[in-house]
């Protein structure tokens, strides 16, 4: 019994230890290129989580070592590339993150002791050692070189300080509260004797430039002033102090605003409450105290109110010497960005109620828009306006939209049912806005659109149905007509800015163009099929001569990666739906449609993040970390192994095999340059050989991806991306953008017998083939002897 023993043990340690031969592809015309595994204790598994991995991305700062969590806790820690743990597995990383942060290579952090109770948060590097201590009952993300932090002290209360970038103490954690404020300033708030004090800070060097002892301050100076507050018996009062803490106008009003132009709104008691006047930095009195209430000003005006009548206060405008620009009649003015909303309330005797409608002045008070309206967006360069009008045919209200320009002049009246754009702060930057008419039938015939330019003249009658919230791209739009032999369908074709048909409608589907190309579906009359294919902005095919459709009639999609390669999908009656790779340009197979999707490296993912990125118009620095691990030169894909269970392996783009496909989990960490595996019970580390670094800035005018569409590509004629359009919203609501989540590894599996599997592979990782092949010897050897 113990010889049969130790002849199953070195037999064992043999074959564990040829689990350590390197990976060796051929790829054509190239030396031959090793992907060693390094294989892990059971106990950690490298983390392939998307959050993790572009939480700890920051531009040109990526550390040395890869993040690992432990299955059990999810905690993080962290190993070096050569497999062993550097960093125990005793964090978990924050969500409230900062940009100044991250670029400055720290991670917002939460420590957990042995028994996994929370110890306290600070800040680790992107290796993840602690570089500002676990200690902080909470700390706030960096911003402005500092952050605040909270103690916990001995009686349980929380006092919080400031620390700096580099984790040193700026401002000790004895106040009751920090509160950021402008130029490099934090309040600063004491609580002792059941009263609050106040001051002013300096967050870099911890200075008291307003000493903490006012009952009210200001969030900093303006006009080198600084409102503070100071009990009088019962009640506050208000008054400003100078950057050297000397009282420049006394505490005598009881609302106070900070300066502005010179003058601050203030209040004091007067007939019926408090009576608002405006104030010179000298404290003289230069409008005087007469409005119920007051704001401060902007661009020489300033929004005030008086009692109107009933005791409802009415809304206007006065300029820097009190004299009405817009008189008090307004039922509210709101300050936007780069005009007035003007609001009036008024009485509808057909709803037996009130409604309130809008217009806009502008910044010098002149009315632009007369009130009237229900809704009005500005952009930037045109006002979109929505009108509510009675409909005598359906003795009903319905809305009406219409443009108008900066100045006020309307150059699209509110006549049409429907204003379709993409995203309205780019109204006419593309071309002609389409305006639409209801038709009362179903889809695709709901709508009826014309267009009209931005001087509002109409370049084409109402005509067309169908269109995309893509509007024009490379210069065209997608627009359709009635289908004469079809009937509820459409046929599709192109307009360009001018308004002028430039490819026909003839197609039966289409999509909008991207990347200079469009995909397109016809009905070919020789061959009674429909055919798919591309065309450019002229409308002639681009698909290489010598192409046919057959490239694209055996898959059912396809996802356009970037340098000319793209993604495809078949139904495989046994497997279901397989992947696999083709040449963008001459439709040659690389791979065929026979794998599935690995773990990290989803497709359908990677197809859902390009659509976003697409709708999104560009990259963040978020997923721009996301994007380049997505194509990080590699891609992993599963086949079955006979028993229903995937395994996994590493393809390059060109179809060269990297790894075998022989692992239960496959995923690219560390944007694509490592990857971890998994056997059995075991987790292995690699590195990617054909891994493309990230460019260190973010790279929006890079290489865009092709749009990811639904449709195969042909080699046909004319062809090009997607299946019918849908019709765009009235309101063109921007699209959020959301990033793709790749799934990560799963927890420690059963470990069976026990036997120690990740320490013995761990320590024969460095033997390579020169080990394992030592190790059948000892193992023949062995089995000789006791044989013998």
């Amino acid at each position: 019994m113990m010889k049969t023993s130790h002849r199953l043990f070195a037999l064992l340690l043999a074959a564990l230890l040829l689990v350590q031969v390197p990976v060796t592809v051929f790829a054509d015309g190239e030396e031959p290129e090793e992907v060693r595994i390094r294989w892990l204790s059971p106990g950690i598994q490298p983390v392939c989580d998307e959050d993790v991995i572009t939480l700890f991305y920051a531009p040109g700062r990526m550390g040395t070592r890869i993040i690992v969590a432990d299955p059990d806790t999810g905690l993080l820690g962290a190993i070096d590339t050569d497999g062993k743990l550097a960093v125990p597995c005793r964090y978990r990383a924050e969500e409230d993150q900062t940009e100044e942060g991250l670029a400055a290579g720290l991670i917002l952090v939460r420590k957990y002791d042995d028994r996994g109770i929370p110890a306290g948060y600070g800040y680790a590097d992107t290796d993840l050692n602690e570089v500002v201590p676990c200690v902080y009952q909470y700390i706030e993300g960096f911003e402005d070189g500092y952050a605040v932090v909270s103690v916990l002290q001995e009686d349980g209360a929380s006092k919080e300080g400031v620390i700096s970038l580099k984790g040193e103490t700026v401002i000790p954690a004895v106040y009751h509260e920090i509160q950021r404020c402008r130029d490099g300033l934090v309040r600063a708030v004491r609580y002792e004797d059941s009263a609050y004090t106040y001051g002013l800070l300096d967050a870099s060097s911890g200075a008291a430039v307003i000493p903490v002892s006012y009952e009210g301050i200001g969030d900093g100076f303006y006009d080198g002033l600084v409102w503070f507050g100071k009990q009088e018996g019962y009640e506050e009062r208000y008054g400003y102090l100078d950057r050297e803490n000397r009282v420049v106008i006394p505490a005598q009003y009881t609302r106070i605003s900070a300066f502005s132009e010179g003058l601050a709104a203030v209040a004091v008691h007067g007939e019926g409450g408090q009576v608002y006047g405006y104030i010179d930095t000298e404290g003289e009195v230069q409008i005087p105290f007469q409005y119920s209430h007051a704001e401060s000003f902007r661009d020489g005006m300033a929004v005030v109110t008086v009692a109107g009548d009933g005791g409802e206060e009415r809304y206007g405008l006065i300029d820097r010497k009190g004299h009405w620009v817009l008189e008090p009649s307004f039922y509210r003015i709101t300050r936007e960005e780069d005009y007035y909303e003007l609001i009036e309330k008024r009485y509808d005797p057909d709803l037996d109620g009130y409604i309130f409608v809008k217009g806009a002045a502008a910044t010098d008070g002149r009315i632009l828009i007369p009130c009237g309206y229900q809704y009005i967006v500005w952009n930037g360069q045109h006002f979109i306006l929505e009108l509510r009008v009675y409909n005598e045919e359906r003795d009903r209200y319905s809305y009406r939209y219409g443009v108008a320009a900066a100045d006020g002049r309307i150059l699209i009246p509110c006549i049409y049912d429907r204003i379709a754009y993409s995203d309205y702060r780019e109204l006419f930057r593309d071309g002609p806005v389409a305006i639409g008419m209801a038709t009362g039938q179903l889809y695709p015939f709901s709508y009826v659109y014309g267009f009209a330019d931005a001087s509002g003249e109409l370049l084409t009658p109402l005509q067309y149905y169908g269109l995309t919230d893509q509007m024009f791209r490379d210069g065209r739009c997608l627009v359709g007509v009635p289908d004469p032999g079809r009937e509820g369908e459409l046929l599709y074709g192109y307009i360009d800015a001018s308004g002028k048909e430039v490819i026909p409608c003839r197609y039966s589907d289409a999509d909008s163009f991207y990347g200079g190309r469009a995909w397109v579906r016809w009905y070919d009359e020789e061959t009674g099929e429909e055919c798919d294919g591309y065309i450019d902005p002229e409308g002639k095919a681009v698909a290489p001569a010598g192409n046919d459709r057959a490239f694209l009639d055996p898959y059912d999609d396809y996802i356009d990666l970037a340098d000319g390669i793209t993604v495809v999908t078949a139904e495989n009656p046994e497997t279901g739906l397989g992947y696999g790779i083709v040449d963008s340009k001459t439709g040659r197979e690389i791979l065929p449609a026979e794998y599935m999707i690995g773990n990290a490296e989803s497709f359908m993912d990677l197809h859902y993040y390009l659509e976003r990125r697409k709708e999104s118009g560009g990259f963040s620095r978020e997923n721009a970390a996301e994007y380049y691990r997505l194509l990080a030169g590699a891609l992993v894909l599963g086949k079955e192994d006979g028993h229903g269970n995937l395994q996994y392996g590493l393809f390059a783009k060109d179809g060269t095999q990297l790894v075998p496909c022989e692992y239960a989990e496959m995923a690219l960490v560390r944007d694509g340059q490592y990857g971890y595996v998994k056997k059995g019970i075991s987790y292995g580390l690699f590195e990617n050989p054909v891994f493309e670094a990230r460019p260190e800035e973010d790279p929006e005018p890079v290489t865009e991806p092709a749009e990811a569409s639904s449709e195969a590509p042909s080699a046909d004629p004319e062809a090009s991306s997607q299946a019918p359009s849908a019709e765009s919203g009235e309101t063109g609501t921007d699209k959020g953008t959301e990033e793709t989540k790749a799934p990560g590894s799963s927890g420690r599996e059963d470990e069976g017998d026990g036997f120690p599997l990740g320490p013995i592979l761990a320590g024969a990782a460095a033997g390579g083939l020169a080990v394992a092949v030592a190790a059948v010897v000892i193992a023949l050897l062995v089995s000789k002897k006791h044989r013998g």
